[in-house]
């Protein structure tokens, strides 16, 4: 009813560095904050005294409101802080009440909640102490948009709080946020069992919102040092030894502990499997058991495809072939690469192209944990398969890198790649297995694979892969001057060509 009303309200001591002290709804309202002490909110905090409201140094503490107007009644309230001698932020600068609401408008509390940004922490300390010592957490202090109301710091083991402590910031001692702490320490005393603790900080600012947490973990007492095992193995059980203490948890039932020793079952789910287990002293053991037996099941494939004569599928863009079958290859040599490694294909796709077999090799390096899938591109002659009456072979299609991608000129029917006469296509997998993907290169970040023992060295960047006939089993020039179908590498709407598990 009242829009123009500002009234100014006392009692409560609460600081007015604290933007809710200014409140705008339908009208104005502002506390004043108090000459002599300061009080808070009662929330439990550290460095309180008798009366809950009130902290320890609540009378290093003086403020309120200088208040001025302008010719035109526009006001402006300067937040003054009388112990520091200074003014506390920017003055809240307020328009002379109009129809709309304007002078309600700039600091209204729900458009300034919503605006407000969490704060962000950054570094945590917390050193290893004998069971005699004091336990100590020192952090820095939280950034914020406007200044970091307060601190939750919560000391747990194994999962259970120990103790939690809230730490009022400094904001209303100082008429400057840059002249706020820059660290804080926070002493949790002696310790009653010896152990692991994780401590972990949460900065709040004045609208609750909170920060992401931060935590450090620090040993009280004679604790097994901790070890920290990732590792990949095949399917097969094993075990090993590892240093860690107490009953973990974890392990999904086929990774257990007993008398310093990690054990697994072997894995006969026809799928990669991982598990972790995580022990009381901060160790843990995760285990990626992976074959490439794990890799054959059904797939789908998306792509774009081009159709020539004899083609198996359409023209589409993008298209997803959702009938794939991950088996046995069609054979099992192995071949020395153009960068001088062998590899041995152990997996077969169909369902790319009528009955014919596409081979693949699963690379796992069980030591640097990554696996990738290269499909084999042969053009031998004498490899070919039959569909319909022809010879069929997969091929690389190949393009030129450009600053930022690729294009012109490029050729989809080569079958002479040079020496070998072919070529692996490398796909990446991701961390669940469940993507084989051929990433297009859109930008200086991606690069595509390059035919290296091509005699075309600029002409050399592998832009997908298709397949060629011939009526011969032979794969050359002469034979062969057109692909049946290809699968480029820039389905639409997608960032590259991929496999993916059903």
């Amino acid at each position: 009813k009242y829009p123009q009303v500002v009234s100014f309200h006392g009692h409560l001591h609460f600081p007015i560095n604290d933007p809710r002290t200014l409140w705008q709804g339908k009208w104005t309202a502002l506390g004043c904050g108090s000459t002599r002490y300061m009080a808070i909110e009662p929330a439990g905090w550290e460095g309180v005294s008798s009366t809950p409201t009130v902290m320890n140094d609540a009378n290093n503490f003086s403020q309120g409101y200088l208040v001025q107007f302008d010719v035109n009644g526009n006001m402006r309230i300067i937040k003054m802080d009388f112990f520091n001698n200074g003014t506390i932020g920017e003055p809240y600068v307020m328009q002379y009440p109009d129809a709309a609401g304007a002078n309600l408008a700039k600091y209204n509390n729900v458009t300034r909640k919503a605006a407000n940004q969490a704060p962000t922490m950054s570094t945590i300390e917390a050193k290893d102490v004998k069971e005699a010592e004091a336990a100590t957490v020192t952090f820095a202090a939280g950034k914020d948009d406007e200044f970091v109301h307060h601190y939750v710091v919560t000391l747990s083991k194994a999962g259970n709080v120990v103790a939690t402590k809230k730490i009022l910031a400094d904001f209303y001692l100082h008429p400057k946020t840059s002249e706020m702490k820059s660290s804080w320490t926070v002493d949790f005393g002696t310790l009653s069992e010896s152990g692991q603790y994780t401590v972990t900080v949460v900065a709040v600012d004045s609208w609750d919102a909170e920060s992401a947490p931060l935590s450090a973990t620090f040993n009280c007492g004679d604790v097994t040092p901790a070890e920290k095992v990732d590792k990949w193995v095949d399917d097969a059980a094993g075990s090993q030894e590892i240093s860690a203490s107490g009953t973990p948890t974890g392990g999904d039932g086929w990774l257990t502990y007993a008398d310093g020793k990690v054990s697994w079952t072997a894995n006969t789910t026809g799928l990669p499997r991982t598990a972790t287990l995580t022990f009381e002293n901060g160790s843990s053991f995760k285990l990626t058991q992976v074959s490439p037996a794990d890799f054959k099941g059904s797939w789908e494939f998306t792509t774009k495809v081009f159709a020539g004569a004899g083609s198996y599928v359409g023209a589409k863009d993008p298209y997803t072939f959702s009938e794939v079958t991950f088996g046995e290859p069609r054979n099992k040599e192995a071949l020395k690469a153009a960068d001088g490694k062998t590899y041995t294909n152990n997996i077969g796709i169909k369902g790319l192209y009528f009955d014919t077999v596409l081979d693949v090799c699963i690379d796992i390096n069980y030591e640097n944990r990554t696996v990738r899938a290269g499909l084999f591109l042969d053009t031998r002659d004498g490899i070919g398969q039959q569909a319909n009456g022809k010879y069929a072979t997969y091929f690389p299609g190949l393009a030129t890198r450009n600053a930022t991608a690729w294009g012109k000129p490029w050729l989809y029917t080569e079958t002479e790649l040079g020496d070998p006469d072919y070529e692996w296509l490398w796909f990446t997998v991701t961390n669940n297995f469940n993507t084989l993907m051929y990433t297009n290169r859109v930008s200086n970040n991606v690069e595509l694979q390059t035919l290296s023992q091509y005699s075309n060295k600029t002409m050399n960047q592998i832009c997908g892969f298709g397949v060629v006939i011939s009526s011969t089993n032979v794969f050359n020039h002469s034979t062969v001057n057109a692909y049946a179908n290809f699968y480029q590498i820039n389905p639409a709407g997608k960032t590259g060509e991929f496999f993916t598990r059903k």
